[in-house]
């Protein structure tokens, strides 16, 4: 049920799960939100190192491109 004319404070705004990924980005710390986020990063894990595979962030490929957006 909307409720846009009820004044709220700003505690009471925000959510658990905002509080929880601010404090994630203000202490630099990895958050996973999702299940589905959790099991790919067990997977990658588990294969971490076999098969010559090697595990890279998203910065380290994008500074290879011959091209960048940003």
């Amino acid at each position: 049920m909307p409720m846009g004319n009820q004044k709220k404070s700003y505690s009471e705004m925000l959510t658990d799960g905002y509080v929880i990924r601010r404090q994630a980005v203000e202490f630099n710390v990895p958050v996973i939100t999702n299940l589905e986020l959790a099991s790919a990063l067990v997977d990658v894990l588990k294969k971490k190192g076999s098969e010559g595979t090697e595990i890279r962030s998203l910065n380290e490929y994008m500074d290879e491109l011959s091209w960048k957006l940003w």
